[in-house]
């Protein structure tokens, strides 16, 4: 059957996530971006960064942190805008489409996500906040009621679960004295105006997006042909998989963990954690923390052979990431060897 509404949310939320980011400037913490192309171009609100950065980091839900850049020319310092371009040396495995909406779509579900007090260590991990789009002001602002927090979510995302995109970034939220519980996020037209070259890039993440959703829109449905069917369902598979045939079968244990080690999903860190955080409940909430790439594998391997399908499902997952690449070709070949 097909996904349903709320799986669909979860797996948006996880993904969204894991593309948003802390924006450090000086070493301290002064709001929310989100990376929105695979070769490290990222967003947030400028006067997080201030006239003249000095050292800005941008710092992921995983913990890795990364020098960035101001890009002058592609951002827009005005008020009227206050977006922030910024560019590290680094491929950014999750990155989330942006979008457009107009008037139609007022009263539409929306999420924004971010850290609204990301400086407390008590509020040390992302908030999502949802709710709907009260109104499209005369200077293209959205307006959005009880989703924006605080000072420390400027320059988060905003996504739209109707068109499938992020279509603002959050700027700040209204004084008490005009509005209560209400803030503003800025449009992305003028953006797209001063820097032509994102739409050909935006596309290209877009169509990105789409595919995932789809695929996990397909991945419930028992009926969709795949060309690397799931194994997690295979009893003889399984049982293969398992603690009892490696204990006597340590070579093949070796073998298999050299082969996960090689999937693209489980060499960066970020993608390893989503990985890890699509398992059931009750394996991802025992994984080790993470360490040297090797003897993490081995970790997150022993792990999975504590419960009963566990080592099925992981490699199933990786699949979902690394389909119809080499290394996931050669896993599936040596799975079938077992």
């Amino acid at each position: 059957m097909a996904m349903t509404d709320e799986a669909l949310k979860k797996r948006i939320h996880s993904e969204m996530a894991n593309a948003t980011v802390k924006i450090l400037v000086a070493d301290e913490f002064q709001g929310t971006g989100f990376f929105i192309t695979p070769d490290g171009y990222a967003l947030t609100a400028y006067h997080c960064i201030g006239a003249y950065p000095p050292d800005i980091i941008i710092e992921t839900r995983f913990g890795d942190r990364f020098n960035a850049e101001l890009s002058y020319a592609k951002s827009l310092k005005h008020n009227d805008y206050d977006i922030a371009v910024l560019k590290v040396n680094h491929n950014a495995a999750h990155c989330v489409p942006l979008g457009t909406i107009s008037n139609r779509h007022v009263t539409d579900e929306i999420v924004a996500i971010g850290y609204p007090a990301g400086d407390k260590p008590e509020h040390k991990d992302i908030g999502y906040f949802f709710s709907n789009s009260s109104q499209i002001r005369s200077d293209k602002k959205i307006q959005i009621p009880d989703a924006i927090k605080g000072r420390g979510q400027s320059g988060g995302p905003v996504y739209h679960y109707a068109t499938q995109r992020v279509i603002g970034l959050v700027l700040a939220g209204y004084k008490f004295d005009v509005l209560m519980d209400t803030g503003l996020a800025v449009r992305f037209d003028a953006l797209f105006e001063k820097w032509p070259e994102l739409e050909i890039m935006n596309n290209q993440v877009a169509q990105s997006w789409d595919k995932r959703l789809a695929q996990d829109d397909d991945s419930d449905n028992p009926t969709t042909s795949h060309e690397n069917p799931t194994i997690s369902n295979n009893p003889v598979t399984e049982k293969v998989l398992s603690r009892a045939f490696f204990n006597h079968h340590p070579q093949q244990k070796r073998q298999l963990i050299n082969a996960l080690l090689d999937c693209p999903s489980m060499k960066d860190n970020q993608l390893r954690n989503t990985v890890l955080q699509e398992l059931r409940p009750e394996i991802s909430e025992n994984m080790p923390s993470r360490s040297q790439s090797k003897h993490h594998i081995v970790k997150i391997v022993d792990t999975c052979l504590n419960f009963s399908g566990g080592l099925a499902e992981l490699i199933d997952t990786i699949r979902f990431f690394d389909e119809n690449t080499q290394q996931m070709q050669a896993l599936d070949a040596l799975i079938r060897q077992l």
